[in-house]
Formats: C-alpha cells, structure tokens, sequence
C-alpha cells in the first residue's frame, strides 16, 4: 500500500512538474501565431503572382526607346546640320540613363498591386492587415528589381547600339555627303 501511495505521489509531482515545463515552454512561444502566418502565406503568394519578365521588359524598353528616339534624332541632325563630327554616344548615352532613372523613380512610386481578395475572405482583419501589407512589400521589392535589371541591360544594348553606329559612321568617312551619295544612288 506505501508503494501504491509513494508511486501516487511522485507521480502527481512528476505530473506538475511537467506540466509547469509545458507552460514556461508556451510562454516563450509566440502568443500571437496570426502575424506570423500571414507574413509567410503572403510571402509565398507574392513570389508566386510576380511576373518578373513583364517588369524586366517594363524597364528594359523605356531605356531603349529613348535611345531609338534620340538615334532618331541624331541621324536626322546629321543630314541638316552638316556636321561630319557627330558624336553619338554622348547624345544618347545621357537621355538614356536619365529615362532609366525616370522609370525606376515611377515604380518606386505607383502603387504595388493588391492581393486577390479571394485569399482573404474568412480571415480576420489582424491577418488581412499582415498579409496586405507583406504582400505589398514584396511585390514593390520584386517591381523594384526586375526594372532595374531591365533598366540596365536596356541602358547596356543602346550604349553599344551607339558605339557601333559611331563605329560605322567613322569608318565610312561619316557626314552627310554619305547620306546624300547614297540618296542620290537610289
């Protein structure tokens, strides 16, 4: 009968003692699991509904038309100025970064889409609150990186699109005597 007592006892004490363990452990936990859980689901939401090439070519083609817009211009510079010491590069080179610049600033400043209200239906607006605002931050965060990367590789290709056409424009004795014999052949 003591063994059955003793074994009672100690495991009452044992009993506690654990359960004591298992409380101080769920205060170290986070009370709130809600913010938590919304900023991982709207992270994995995010980077699921990003379209990285539409943003890449978003950035890539502004810095590629300005650069067309200005080639445009320079060629027809050449043929009505008269000037045989044209220098590309520079008139493109600088618009170029600066439209590049121009569309980094509006990304940064329209605003990033929000998420489709059929993952938020039955949530509590703590969660929607999360989620919006996660959601929101990575999606500006990915616009922000695909522009820019489009930005430069177009900024890339028209600063060799210009090296080239000085490159040829030199080699063939430049000015507009060229342009004009070549009118006059046709």
């Amino acid at each position: 009968m003591k063994f059955a007592l003793y074994f009672c006892c100690i495991s009452i004490v044992c009993g506690t003692a654990f359960a004591g363990c298992g409380s101080k452990y769920n205060q170290n936990m986070p009370q709130n699991f809600i913010p938590l859980q919304a900023k991982a689901e709207a992270e994995s939401d995010a980077s699921r509904d990003f379209n990285a090439l539409a943003y890449f070519g978003a950035g890539m083609s502004v810095p590629l038309a300005t650069g067309t817009c200005c080639l445009m211009a320079a060629g027809t510079g050449i043929v009505l100025i008269n000037d045989e010491n044209v220098a590309f590069l520079p008139a493109i080179s600088v618009p170029v970064i600066l439209a590049a610049i121009l569309s980094l600033d509006i990304t940064d400043h329209s605003p990033p889409p929000n998420p489709p209200p059929e993952r938020l239906i039955g949530k509590s607006p703590e969660y929607i609150k999360f989620y919006a605002d996660t959601y929101h931050s990575k999606m500006r965060s990915y616009r922000k990186r695909s522009v820019a990367a489009g930005s430069i590789v177009g900024c890339t290709a028209m600063t060799a699109v210009a090296i080239m056409i000085q490159t040829i424009f030199d080699s063939l004795g430049g000015g507009p005597d060229l342009y004009l014999s070549s009118v006059a052949l046709q």
